[in-house]
């Protein structure tokens, strides 16, 4: 009976608990952090949305020429009114994203879902309100619910190249910004802007 409680008390011994705990930590399940095909299918992910949601955004310009230019929105004294809302929300679900981390996980899909929404519904707009409240509210609050949980969680996937993440990532909001412009430009001059933006 002594030798159990001796072995029980052992057991308890602090440094036998910490190492215990360190293997069960080396033995760990989560994916490699600055490296391993999750670390870069994540950076290539974030790089994606980056240059749909930024891309999109910086193309406002010639949403507002063509709008400028076609029934029913010609002559419209607020087309401008539009674009721009993605940036002021961005404070805001950064702090939610990291105060509710497990949510943050979910809000990017979801975002990414609003945002394909509102600009389908975008497409059916016959009047300037209802272009700012689809392509202009629900997008630009979708669009930062979309990005903001990428620059959240880049942190967490990268740590001694965590400045190139952030460069990669975000020169897709440059390329966006240069590409997706001419495109829908093209686009909206072959045809109507129901079809082309669906």
């Amino acid at each position: 009976m002594a030798e159990r409680k001796e072995i029980a008390a052992n057991d308890l011994d602090p440094q036998s608990v910490q190492h215990q705990f360190d293997a069960d930590l080396d033995e760990s399940s989560l994916p490699p952090v600055d490296r391993g095909k999750d670390a870069w299918l994540f950076l290539s992910a974030c790089w994606v949305v980056e240059l749909l949601v930024f891309g999109f955004g910086f193309s406002f310009g010639v949403f507002q020429n063509f709008y400028s230019t076609h029934e029913p929105f010609a002559g419209s004294t607020n087309i401008a009114v539009i674009g721009g809302l993605i940036y002021l929300g961005s404070p805001f679900v950064l702090a939610l994203c990291r105060n509710y981390p497990r949510w943050a996980r979910w809000i990017s899909p979801l975002g990414l879902f609003a945002a394909c929404s509102s600009t389908i519904a975008s497409s059916f707009c016959n009047s300037v309100p209802q272009l700012i409240g689809t392509q202009g509210i629900l997008l630009g609050i979708s669009g930062c619910f979309a990005f903001c949980p990428c620059v959240v969680f880049i942190d967490q996937w990268f740590d001694k190249r965590k400045g190139m993440a952030f460069d990669v990532m975000w020169s897709a909001a440059g390329l966006g910004g240069a590409v997706i412009p001419l495109i829908l430009d093209n686009l909206l001059n072959l045809g109507s802007i129901t079809s082309d933006v669906e």
